[in-house]
């Protein structure tokens, strides 16, 4: 039993490291678009216009949303959060799966994606562990003439276990919190997703207080953010009227012109192990 063990440690040390690349932040570039493009739609109080708004901003990468500008502290009425009038500003953008008008009942939640458990279990069972073992207890290091030959049912239960314990380890799921944008969006509910570094919060390593462990063994890999879902949104924006740059101070709310954009919002979808 001694060598099957060692040949199973040092079996699961050959795992494959998978990097995953950082979602960019380009706040420039998203600011410059948002008032680039302010002219083609229908100003708030104008005439309304019964189609959804087009999306504002059209960028290939993934970036963060502007957060709402303090000296522009101009509020939507009353007459702006018509959830009727929102709705048909945002057409088929809405999706309830991933955005709430109200506050949901179940703000956490804890989920694994089944495709990539089912990923996992592919993978771990095509490593063909049996084969793998047999070919390291017949290496000289592993030969002990006082050692007997294990049990072959035995074994295999012992090759299912560690199977089984290489999938939960190098599983990574992902916790979904539903966070409130504030009243300068809408819908104000977002659903976003957050990697652990464990697959069970109640893991730590005994080596450094606190500190989660990872989702690879040996140590040195954590759950990372995947896949990046854009979810499309209205953010309340005001700008300045064009000539108002001499008026006085206290005009200056009448100097801001405010409507509904519709925006790209990122939120994680998933989560995978690898190193950071």
């Amino acid at each position: 039993m001694s060598n099957a063990i060692w040949a199973l440690v040092t079996l699961a040390s050959w795992l494959v490291v998978v990097e995953v690349k950082a979602i960019p932040f380009n706040e420039e570039l998203l600011r410059h678009e948002l008032q680039s493009q302010s002219s083609r739609f229908t100003v708030e109080g104008e005439r309304e216009t019964k189609l959804p708004l087009q999306r504002a901003i059209t960028l290939a990468e993934h970036v963060v949303p502007l957060e709402f500008q303090e000296h522009f502290k101009k509020k939507p009425k009353r007459k702006n959060l018509k959830p009727a009038r929102l709705l048909r500003k945002m057409g088929p953008d809405f999706d309830p799966a991933w955005m709430s008008m109200e506050i949901p009942s179940q703000l956490l939640s804890v989920e694994m994606s089944e495709t990539q458990m089912a990923q996992l279990v592919k993978q771990v069972t095509s490593l063909n562990l049996e084969e793998e073992l047999n070919d390291i207890s017949n290496l000289e290091e592993f030969q002990h003439d006082e050692a007997e030959d294990l049990d072959p049912k035995l074994k295999s239960s012992m090759i299912s276990a560690f199977e089984q314990w290489l999938v939960k380890k190098s599983s990574c799921p992902i916790t979904y919190r539903w966070e409130d944008l504030g009243e300068y969006f809408w819908p104000r509910w977002i659903k976003k997703g957050q990697c652990s570094g464990s697959t069970n919060d109640q893991e730590v390593d005994s080596s450094s207080e606190g500190t989660p462990l990872g989702c690879s063994w040996p140590y040195g890999m954590k759950c990372v953010p995947g896949d990046v879902k854009t979810v499309h949104i209205l953010r309340w924006h005001c700008r300045r009227r064009s000539g108002s740059k001499n008026k006085g101070k206290g005009s200056n709310n009448l100097r801001q012109k405010c409507k509904w954009y519709k925006i790209p919002y990122p939120v994680t979808s998933s989560c995978r192990c690898a190193c950071q």
